[in-house]
């Protein structure tokens, strides 16, 4: 006996699979015919590198904005279509990033004619209008992110406390610190050695090495905004083929409608080059300071239960757990 569902992408499965599971673990049966994608991959891995969680969900029913991209839930996901729905019933906005002119990009308050493999390009060009017109979140940035540890020069690679010092610890990081003028560690489990540290977001440094030797040194958000600079949208019009001012404007409307949020599916997934575009869709996110607050994208917490589908065979044991969706951290 085989049981098999049709993909949760386009249909209703995600609602009922764990029942047909649970349906083919009765009958005694370990064959499950499912469909498998390529187009999470990224999503979920591309989330994971930036964030260290897969992408939270968007919560469509408190945003005030609403960014689609390379995503039609019209066609694909139709019980997000209808949350999408409400929400713009009460006032969202919504941004659509996508080739077709599908039903909800002629709907939305700004839609992005991108063309097809020029999302990279795009989306660093709107990370530069965040930097550029000071719309990202400068709290976040330095409280949650990386982006204040200092980048050697000479490697391209983050500078430690162990290159300082050779009895410190090679997981502590280190930032500039524009209060005192000189560089400051950081410990992932202890925070800054010291008390008061405000590291820098920009400038160019100079550290001493445990060798006597010197070493030039930025941090990295310094380095993201240069890489961001050269796809401003006036630079990148070529490949994105999206008029300049449309991209400031959904730029802006993301960055002040709040609480925002995004949703990305398989139109980013098929190219080369996936991996680093979620990426950089993700640090797009990211710099608003949005991560896990209601209306924008959230971690939802899942209640302690059993499982539906109660598996009893080895294979379905473990792809049960690889399947669930746990909150990291």
């Amino acid at each position: 006996m085989v049981f098999g569902r049709s993909t949760p992408s386009g249909s209703a499965a995600c609602d009922y699979e764990a029942w047909l599971l649970r349906l083919a673990n009765g009958f005694g049966s370990p064959n499950i015919l499912t469909t498998t994608h390529i187009c999470t991959w990224n999503i979920l891995f591309g989330s994971k590198y930036t964030f260290g969680t897969a992408t939270p969900q968007p919560h469509y029913e408190d945003s005030r904005c609403i960014l689609l991209w390379g995503a039609n839930p019209l066609a694909t996901f139709p019980t997000s279509a209808q949350r999408i729905s409400r929400a713009r019933a009460k006032g969202a906005k919504l941004i659509v990033i996508d080739p077709r002119q599908h039903r909800l990009a002629r709907e939305a308050d700004c839609w992005l004619r991108v063309r097809p493999g020029g999302d990279s390009a795009l989306a660093l060009g709107m990370i530069h209008v965040l930097i550029e017109e000071k719309l990202y979140d400068e709290d976040f940035v330095r409280d949650w992110t990386n982006g204040p540890f200092l980048v050697r020069a000479d490697t391209q690679r983050l500078l430690t406390a162990r290159d300082l010092s050779p009895t410190s610890s090679p997981d502590a990081f280190v930032v500039w610190d524009a209060e005192r003028n000189e560089p400051a560690m950081y410990h992932p489990d202890t925070g800054y050695a010291k008390k008061d540290v405000k590291p820098s977001l920009v400038g160019d440094f100079s550290c001493r090495l445990s060798t006597g030797a010197a070493v030039s040194v930025r941090p990295a958000f310094a380095l993201l905004a240069d890489r961001a600079a050269q796809y401003a949208p006036e630079r990148s019009e070529a490949i994105t083929w999206v008029a300049p001012e449309t991209v400031r404007s959904a730029v802006r409307l993301f960055a002040t409608e709040k609480p925002s949020s995004y949703f990305t599916w398989a139109g980013l997934e098929m190219h080369t080059n996936a991996m680093q575009t979620n990426r950089a869709v993700c640090c797009f996110y990211g710099l608003t300071g949005q991560y896990d607050t209601r209306g924008s994208n959230v971690l939802m917490a899942v209640t302690p239960s059993h499982v539906v589908y109660h598996f009893d065979y080895g294979f379905f044991h473990f792809f049960g757990n690889a399947g669930q969706s746990r909150r990291i951290g």
